[in-house]
């Protein structure tokens, strides 16, 4: 916003360039920056139910250390399998 009012442009356009802004970081994939520019835009005042709403990615159920620990664990237990068939 201090950029368009260096550049001439007042505060109105302020919603405008946050939507575009908006736009943006949603065709990136920025699901931090979207959820921003929808709270500064709700901060303005703007009416913002027309824009879809960012909720945070989904955590994994099982945490990674377990994953790692299991393939390691099933590795281990396949090589002794086949060191004993031998």
């Amino acid at each position: 916003m201090l950029l368009a009012a260096d550049l001439g442009q007042g505060l109105q356009e302020a919603p405008r360039l946050l939507r575009l802004a908006f736009e943006c970081y949603q065709s990136g994939g920025n699901a931090v920056g979207t959820r921003q520019m929808r709270e500064r835009l709700e901060s303005l005042g703007e009416d913002v139910s027309d824009l879809p709403v960012v909720s945070r990615a989904p955590r994994r159920q099982i945490p990674w250390f377990w994953i790692r620990l299991g393939a390691e664990v099933l590795i281990l237990g396949l090589a002794a399998y086949f060191f004993m068939l031998r």
